[in-house]
């Protein structure tokens, strides 16, 4: 694949979840749906809108659209690490652009600093679970039945944003960007810095398991 080629698509992708995951938090809570209303909607929106972006760019790019499956891949070799940093900046901005056409489409401040608090140890430990989940799924589905990942981080996903009171971001260009939309779906600044500590930690948990256990990493290929 060209470099350029996949990094618009890691940009595209990751705008389009970012659109997909704070706009059905926008529309659902618009509509003045309740709580229970709200993270149904997010969480189908976020399962079924990942699953489609990563069967329609998987060729291009691989389909990271976060900066912790872009890591996983360079540790794998799927990836260059010379590619890396390129990689997270186009999916923070695509992350962040999408935040921003959000609140545009649904008329409101453009740019706007999140104030819904997230904090506390059994939320940090929440996202902390729930990105090593995703790690997980991503590796195993991913060496063994590859052509089931899309549907099995999409499955995953909704389960998880039921399941934990994170409702498991998982992903640092998303965490980044949810601290400009003060809404349902927004991270405060000082939260956000606890959301990506858990996320980076898992991700150094994950990677120093299977390289420690390399028939783990090989298991069912």
């Amino acid at each position: 694949m060209r470099l350029h080629d996949a990094l618009f698509a890691e940009f595209l992708g990751t705008l389009l979840l970012a659109l997909v995951t704070v706009g059905s938090n926008l529309g659902a809570a618009h509509a003045g749906s309740g709580e229970y209303q709200v993270l149904l909607a997010n969480s189908l929106a976020t399962g079924f809108g990942i699953s489609a972006l990563i069967l329609s760019l998987n060729p291009v790019s691989g389909s990271c659209f976060n900066p912790l499956a872009a890591v996983l891949e360079c540790v794998e070799g799927e990836l260059k690490w010379k590619h890396l940093a390129a990689y997270i900046l186009l999916q923070c901005t695509g992350a962040f652009l999408g935040v921003l056409l959000c609140h545009y489409l649904f008329q409101r401040p453009v740019l706007d600093l999140a104030t819904r608090p997230r904090s506390g140890v059994p939320m940090l430990l929440s996202e902390f679970v729930g990105t090593l989940g995703l790690l997980l799924v991503i590796h195993r589905v991913g060496n063994t039945r590859s052509q089931w990942v899309a549907y099995a981080v999409g499955a995953y996903l909704i389960a998880a944003t039921w399941a934990l009171p994170s409702t498991c971001l998982a992903n640092p260009a998303l965490t980044l960007a949810r601290m400009f939309t003060d809404s349902v779906a927004g991270v405060r600044p000082w939260d956000a810095a606890g959301f990506l500590l858990a996320q980076c930690l898992a991700l150094g948990v994950f990677t120093a398991f299977i390289k420690a256990h390399k028939r783990f990493a090989t298991l069912g290929d």
